[in-house]
């Protein structure tokens, strides 16, 4: 009931749009500036790969968005699991 009540709100958020908005606390990659020169072929290959594991075409935009949609609704397991830290940690301390 909780993990169907989350993943309802959170869905229903982006797709309407109120999502839109919000500002992200910390970049998840580096700036293409300050990044080694292969990460961002490194990561467009991962991403073309994943999709096609799943089936979607690299030029499928709504397929793309579909399987991404997915990971919202924690792609269909019966639990869903949420790790936080403590924002007086520093970036790395999830790690530890």
């Amino acid at each position: 009931e909780a993990r169907q009540s989350l993943v309802t709100a959170t869905l229903d958020a982006l797709q309407s749009g109120r999502a839109s908005g919000a500002k992200p606390e910390y970049r998840s990659y580096p700036k293409d500036d300050v990044a080694p020169a292969a990460y961002g072929p490194r990561r467009r290959k991962l991403a073309y790969d994943m999709f096609g594991l799943l089936g979607v075409d690299r030029h499928d935009h709504a397929g793309r968005q579909a399987a991404l949609m997915r990971n919202f609704d924690f792609f269909g397991a019966p639990v869903g699991i949420i790790v936080t830290v403590d924002r007086v940690c520093d970036s790395n301390a999830w790690g530890h």
